[in-house]
């Protein structure tokens, strides 16, 4: 069901206007074709004038009572922002009881890449209940964002999260900060990661979606009688990774609940496609369960 209530105004040389808009349980994925989206309740009021990209200037209050998301419902959400021209500015909030965050920043329009400057305040979201990990996993913290593009896989720019805590099956895991940053440089994708468990560096081409299944491919690579192979076998990931660890025993876990010795080491290699894997490590004790690991 969907309900509007529209005035317009079009004397000026900009046409001037209001609309009140309700919806109940109205299947927005299903209208707009995207299959991560599902039903909507919504009451919003847009004000503005013009519709182009010169002269638009709109501002938005939206309150949704839910929205449905990858099968999860999320509830009593708050967006509210101001569109000029092609720069949005503005402020969301989420107060579901598995996601409770605000955030803040802007989303500049007006290039090819959307660029998008936010800072987020996360009291808690529970990561499995949303959807998004197949482990209990539970977060708060803050993140400061600023970055181009679209989706995961074509972020670049960065992020840091501060003041973190990461908590597994209610259990706390080592880790309170993170930054993250990736750039393009002669064709290449280059990610650099740090934070108090480990410090990564990747160069090539590669999928951020795909990275969990590259590590997962790897290891089976070298380890088979121990370790499965994926269920999805990464295609088009060509990269060069160092990566040492200080306390990732129990991140290794979230790959595998098997997997231990990865403390303190030194990992570095390369993995392309299909074709071919290389791992170097050092004082590294890899195990799974109760069996001491060597490499192939």
């Amino acid at each position: 069901v969907v309900s509007t209530d529209l005035r317009f105004n079009s004397a000026g040389k900009d046409p001037v206007y209001t609309a009140k808009l309700a919806t109940e349980s109205f299947h927005l994925g299903a209208f707009i074709g995207d299959k991560h989206l599902g039903a909507i309740a919504m009451s919003g009021v847009i004000k503005g004038k013009g519709f182009t990209d010169k002269a638009r200037d709109i501002q938005i209050d939206t309150r949704l009572r839910y929205v449905e998301y990858d099968h999860y419902r999320y509830q009593d959400l708050t967006i509210d922002g101001k569109l000029v021209k092609n720069l949005f500015s503005g402020y969301a909030s989420v107060r579901d009881p598995n996601a409770d965050l605000t955030m803040r920043g802007q989303m500049d329009l007006n290039r090819d890449h959307p660029r998008f400057n936010l800072m987020a305040d996360v009291a808690h979201i529970d990561l499995l209940k949303t959807g998004f990990s197949k482990d209990s996993l539970r977060f708060r913290g803050q993140a400061d964002l600023d970055f181009t593009g679209t989706s995961l896989d074509d972020f670049i720019g960065t992020a840091s999260i501060t003041n973190a805590e990461l908590e597994r099956n209610g259990h706390p895991l080592p880790f309170d900060s993170l930054v993250l940053s990736t750039s393009m440089l002669n064709g290449k994708k280059q990610l650099l990661i740090s934070s108090n468990e480990f410090t990564a560096k990747i160069n090539g081409q590669f999928h951020f979606s795909e990275l969990p299944n590259s590590v997962n491919y790897l290891l089976n690579r070298y380890y088979p009688a121990y370790i499965k192979k994926p269920l999805r076998i990464p295609v088009n990931e060509q990269f060069d990774f160092d990566v040492y660890t200080y306390s990732a025993d129990e991140y290794m876990a979230l790959i595998d609940p098997g997997l231990g010795g990865f403390n303190n080491a030194h990992f570095q290699g390369r993995l392309e496609d299909r074709k071919s894997t290389r791992l170097n490590s050092s004082h590294a004790n890899i195990s799974y369960a109760v069996f001491c690991l060597k490499k192939k």
